[in-house]
């Protein structure tokens, strides 16, 4: 049986997608204007987002997720929020865990 074709912006739990099979399928990094924040896809934010979409959009609502950007018909993100948003999640705490806290 002939293996099925499967879309490479169709990401989901199921399917393994590394970033060598997406890097010039789904997004092509261009050039970048110096102090211009890079819009990324929505591809590329959930490769990045370890959370489903709808997660994702939940969480826009609430206002605990940065907001997407419209660019015509598709949602984009800003790169440096999505990155800033990574970089301020809180650590996994575990029982006995003893992680000194900054005052």
């Amino acid at each position: 049986m002939p293996k099925r074709k499967t879309n490479p912006l169709y990401l989901h739990a199921r399917h393994t997608v590394t970033a060598d099979k997406l890097i010039g399928k789904v997004w092509k990094p261009t050039g970048k204007l110096e102090g211009e924040p890079r819009l990324i896809p929505k591809a590329e934010m959930l490769f990045k987002v370890p959370l489903s979409y709808p997660t994702i959009w939940k969480m826009m609502q609430d206002g605990t997720f940065p907001r997407a950007v419209a660019v015509g018909q598709a949602n984009c993100w800003k790169e440096n929020e999505i990155n800033n948003w990574l970089a301020n999640r809180p650590l996994r705490r575990f029982k006995n865990d003893r992680i000194k806290e900054d005052a």
